[in-house]
């Protein structure tokens, strides 16, 4: 199961890192807003924009908590807070899943939707095994 744990987290590391990538680049001004919050801006408004800096700082703490979880990071922090910050990631993905899959927006639901699933399964098992 180790080894599973550790693939996950590989890939989870990725998925977070490029929504990191993505949503920096939504509040910088990027034009991909047909992708995210609804699509209804290609560029987001300035209100929409410092949350999606916000999200993508939350998805920066997922990789780096998922990479201590799985092994990645040998940095000494408390077992317990990174074991809550981890299913905290879970959720979130969880939560994040559903939206797409409730969400109209097909552009948005067409990329959103499979990096979320997979977040919430490789979270998951970063959870459970590592």
């Amino acid at each position: 199961m180790q080894a599973l744990a550790t693939a996950a987290g590989v890939v989870s590391v990725a998925v977070s890192l490029f929504m990191f990538g993505f949503q920096l680049a939504l509040g910088l001004g990027a034009p991909l807003g047909e992708f995210a919050r609804g699509g209804k801006n290609k560029v987001l408004p300035a209100s929409q924009r410092n949350f999606c800096i916000g999200m993508g700082i939350l998805h920066l703490l997922g990789a780096f908590f998922i990479a201590v979880r799985a092994g990645f990071l040998p940095i000494p922090i408390l077992e317990m807070v990174t074991t809550v910050f981890v299913w905290v990631f879970v959720l979130l993905a969880f939560f994040n899943t559903l939206g797409n899959l409730a969400n109209q927006n097909k552009k948005e639901r067409a990329l959103m939707l499979p990096l979320n699933a997979l977040s919430l399964l490789t979270n998951l098992l970063v959870a459970l095994f590592a």
